[in-house]
């Protein structure tokens, strides 16, 4: 999320449990591997399903911070391209024109449910409230806290969160289905080039 500010965690991934896995650095189409054991400290008293329930819930939070990234990375793509065919159509063309703002701004909502866009630095958030995506990361951070399974508080907060992310994401490919849709249709009368959402980077290999 270029030019985002995080203000209860991060966008990294979770720790792996304990194990022996296989760490691969690829360097000018040679690729190099090395096994790699991680340990628990001994000093904690965990089981293996502790951990294995704690990456579980790890795994799902980042999930649902990745789709509703995902969407926000998509809809700024198509910011740019509204923005862009206002500019373009203008006054000739006063139905598109406007069609293509009501679009924007229905997809502009939706980010701003997804992500704080007016924190700009570490303290921001002070000023903005940290939205869901922000909010699920600060879950992860708490998730990931200690070497323990999740609580019930923990899995109560993500259905939440989750349900929240969900509503959104799932507005947004409402809005591609059917404004968007229509909004194609209305350039192609006119013979004008339609607008299409690229799928965020990486998308085809997940």
């Amino acid at each position: 999320m270029p030019g985002t500010v995080s203000w209860g965690g991060s966008p990294c991934g979770p720790f792996v449990v304990p194990g022996t896995y296989q760490a691969k650095l690829t360097v000018d189409g040679k690729s190099y591997t090395e096994p790699v054991e991680v340990k628990e400290d001994p000093r904690i008293e965990v089981t293996q399903a502790e951990l294995d329930k704690q990456l579980a819930l790890a795994l799902e939070i980042q999930a649902s911070v990745n789709s509703a990234h995902d969407a926000v990375n998509e809809i700024r793509g198509l910011h740019g391209q509204l923005d862009g065919l206002e500019k373009r159509v203008g006054a000739s063309h006063k139905d598109i024109a406007d069609a293509a703002k009501a679009l924007d701004e229905k997809a502009v909502a939706i980010e701003n449910n997804l992500i704080q866009p007016k924190s700009k630095s570490g303290e921001d958030p002070l000023n903005y409230p940290i939205k869901l995506a922000d909010q699920m990361m600060a879950l992860s951070s708490t998730v990931e806290t200690n070497d323990a399974a999740p609580n019930a508080a923990d899995y109560t907060v993500y259905n939440l969160l989750k349900g929240q992310i969900d509503e959104q994401v799932a507005a947004w490919g409402q809005l591609q289905k059917k404004d968007l849709a229509s909004l194609n249709e209305m350039m192609k009368k006119a013979k004008i080039e339609f607008i299409s959402v690229a799928p965020p980077k990486g998308a085809e290999a997940m």
